[in-house]
């Protein structure tokens, strides 16, 4: 499966989180993003980027079988791990969203 003709940038907003990938040992132990990282994003991210990033994590969470070993390269870890690692990012950004 391939991303939407109509999102071109889609690939590149889930490069961000899964650039983290370098930083993972056990996928399975991974949490999500840590207190620090979520206070760093809006530092880091204007509210749009922070906004297609979560579009991203969206559409990886509904696509399992999306081939996202494609952006990464050459990692020690499958396409249902690299999934798993992307629904946990999510999960910790809802998650560390503030209350409206």
């Amino acid at each position: 499966m391939t991303a939407p003709k109509s999102s071109p940038t889609l690939a590149a907003y889930l490069n961000i989180p899964l650039y983290l990938l370098a930083h993972v040992r056990d996928i399975d132990a991974f949490p999500g993003l840590s207190p620090d990282q979520l206070a760093r994003l809006p530092q880091e991210y204007e509210q749009e980027e922070l906004a297609k990033i979560m579009e991203a994590l969206q559409f990886a969470k509904s696509h399992p079988d999306f081939d996202f070993r494609s952006l990464v390269g050459n990692v020690p870890f499958t396409n249902e791990q690299i999934h798993r690692f992307l629904c946990r990012v999510l999960a910790s950004m809802v998650a560390g969203q503030p209350e409206n």
